[in-house]
């Protein structure tokens, strides 16, 4: 059964109150992270997400930004997660493990909260994540660790799939 869905929004307040807000936001749902503003156009940001059993999934929307899950991080607050991203408007650059790919709407990148990793996100954006134990996807991928970072561009029939599966997962889990 779903948790209750929760919903947060950062377009009300101005400045550092809304970036401080959403580096808080990100850090409970998914793991502690540096969250840095690229540009110098003010921060906006919002996101609802639920539990949906072990996983967690999310919508989100914001401005351009930068995510850093440094070494130093990931000692004081180990994880075994493992969060897919599916783009859905906007383009990043993802890196970790000395792999960086360009990725664009309708492409999924995958990260191991267990390593240093840290997606720049230039433009504004929208995106569904889905995070869960690594053991999880480890279980039907045994190197998983050696896709993270790596542009999975899906033929157009694949990634209305996977899309669909996303849309429908965020739905089922927003319900009370």
């Amino acid at each position: 059964m779903a948790e209750q869905p929760q919903q947060l929004s950062t377009w009300r307040l101005q400045g550092e109150p809304g970036l401080a807000l959403w580096k808080d936001a990100v850090r409970a749902h998914y793991v502690p992270l540096d969250c840095l503003p690229v540009a110098e156009m003010p921060f906006r940001a919002c996101m609802s997400r639920a539990a949906l059993g072990p996983a967690r999934i999310s919508r989100v929307v914001s401005s351009p930004i930068r995510y850093l899950r440094s070494a130093a991080a990931i000692r004081e607050h180990p994880s075994d997660a493992i969060q897919a991203t599916l783009v859905l408007n906007g383009r990043l650059q993802g890196s970790q493990d000395q792999r960086r790919s360009a990725i664009l709407p309708g492409h999924m990148v995958l990260y191991d909260a267990g390593r240093p990793f840290a997606p720049e996100i230039f433009d504004d954006y929208q995106a569904l994540t889905l995070q869960c134990a690594t053991g999880m996807l480890a279980f039907r991928v045994p190197q998983v660790q050696r896709c993270t970072a790596v542009d999975m561009a899906c033929q157009a029939d694949a990634a209305a799939v996977v899309r669909a599966t996303f849309e429908m997962l965020a739905m089922q889990a927003s319900r009370p």
